[in-house]
């Protein structure tokens, strides 16, 4: 999971999200120089739908979130230069505009794709995904508001790309059972989410890549030992008994500091 490609000050990514335009080419030139080879979410997905028990061999897929422009005159040369693809998943009410939702704005907004952009890029085969219309913490919202987000960004991508667009991606990796219920109901295939929580169609994991990955760490990320230590944390036995332990630790009360003079 990707944000942005893009070489910034701290003021302008605090959270770490941008990966500078030489650090993508170096980890894109790792994978194609041990033989990955690049599918789109929606291959994988049709592959996960249809239950086949064929192996998808040594494969990987990039998503980018939010629909920076820096995808297009960055990360695209770079991704045709190794033959390989992505999905993106664009915030439908602000294509063409700078970003302004909590976290992407005032120092930290930037310019989002254009509507020339996106259908360009669509046309070439990257697949489109919708990341709703505002942006927002879709558990926060009523159900009827959350639905709205899901149902017309995915009608506006249609309209105007002119093709089906079945994949979401959760602003803030933001999912309740309730919004993935609706995720399911609104017509996408699949939504992409971080890795907490069960694993399944309306629940993707994907691995964070950001600023901070070093050569090293990116290469555990690719050998699969991040996706193993999520497996063990989310679906196994110990892994969901040492979560409640540590959720009970966080909300034990905290001791009061001793009285001066007190032993």
């Amino acid at each position: 999971m990707y944000h942005r490609i893009a070489t910034l000050l701290f003021s302008e990514d605090t959270a770490g999200l941008a990966v500078s335009p030489d650090q993508f080419e170096c980890q894109m030139r790792y994978m194609h120089d041990r033989g990955f080879h690049c599918l789109s979410l929606k291959e994988v997905v049709n592959h996960w739908r249809s239950r086949t028990n064929s192996r998808l061999g040594k494969a990987f897929v990039l998503t980018f979130d939010d629909g920076f422009e820096d995808f297009y005159t960055t990360a695209w040369p770079i991704l045709a230069r190794y033959g390989f693809t992505a999905t993106i998943f664009p915030v439908v009410g602000s294509i063409g505009r700078r970003s302004a939702w909590h976290g992407q704005d005032g120092t930290q907004a930037a310019q989002l794709m254009s509507w020339e952009q996106l259908g360009e890029l669509a046309r070439s085969g990257i697949d489109v995904g919708s990341h709703t219309l505002t942006h927002p913490r879709l558990s926060t919202l009523d159900p009827a508001q959350a639905a709205d987000e899901l149902r017309h960004s995915k009608q506006e991508l249609e309209d105007r790309l002119g093709q089906a667009v079945t994949l979401f991606s959760y602003p803030y990796s933001d999912r309740s059972t309730l919004v993935q219920r609706l995720a399911d109901e609104s017509g996408y295939h699949a939504a992409c989410s971080d890795d907490r929580g069960r694993w399944g169609l309306f629940n993707i994991w994907r691995i964070q890549c950001g600023r901070d990955d070093r050569a090293e760490v990116f290469a555990l990320k690719v050998a699969g030992w991040y996706g193993r230590m999520t497996w063990l944390r989310e679906e196994t036995p110990l892994g969901r008994l040492l979560r409640r332990g540590v959720q009970r630790l966080k909300h034990l009360p905290s001791r009061p500091a001793p009285s001066p003079g007190e032993t």
